[in-house]
């Protein structure tokens, strides 16, 4: 017996592969049978990996994955969600985790479900060092993170916005 899935096309993997990985990658870009396949189950790929890789061929600038970046240019990949708390209806909040060994600008990919869109941001090196905090709990020793919020009625990330680019294209090329 087969089972329908069913998919949510609201959901972060699913954006991120329509918008970004079918459009940019080259395993994708141009085949039409495996963009079909993709977006069918997008939560079988590794949505991170495959912007970083689609990063990587939009800008000028190598995929090395290497430790504390993942850019030939030294600067690194980040996907993200801004966070929705159901008492806060018109606010919500990104956290940036693992950024204690990153060494240069950051790229940051943000799902955005109230939007249903990603949103792109490019932290140069220096801004990162500045933005970032110790984060918080028990098992966090040594670790820092970058908050920032998102307010729903202004459609704004505050402080952050600044940092706000209107494409992945922009978000590839930012140097």
């Amino acid at each position: 017996m087969k089972t329908v899935k069913t998919v949510d096309k609201n959901s972060k993997e699913y954006v991120f592969m329509h918008d970004i990985v079918c459009a940019n990658h080259p395993e994708f870009r141009n085949y039409p049978d495996r963009q079909a396949w993709a977006l069918n189950s997008p939560d079988s790929f590794n949505i991170p990996r495959l912007v970083e890789e689609s990063l990587a061929v939009v800008g000028p600038y190598e995929f090395v994955d290497a430790a504390g970046y993942d850019f030939s240019d030294k600067s690194d990949s980040k996907t993200t969600t801004v966070r929705f708390s159901p008492s806060q209806k018109s606010a919500g909040h990104i956290e940036i985790t693992n950024i204690e060994t990153k060494i240069g600008d950051l790229r940051i990919t943000a799902f955005n479900s109230r939007m249903n869109r990603v949103d792109f941001f490019w932290l140069p090196r220096h801004n990162v060092k500045q933005l970032k905090v110790p984060s918080s709990g028990k098992k966090a020793a040594f670790k820092e993170v970058i908050r920032f919020n998102y307010s729903i009625k202004k459609d704004n990330y505050g402080k952050f916005e600044k940092y706000r680019l209107g494409s992945f294209k922009e978000l590839a090329l930012a140097a």
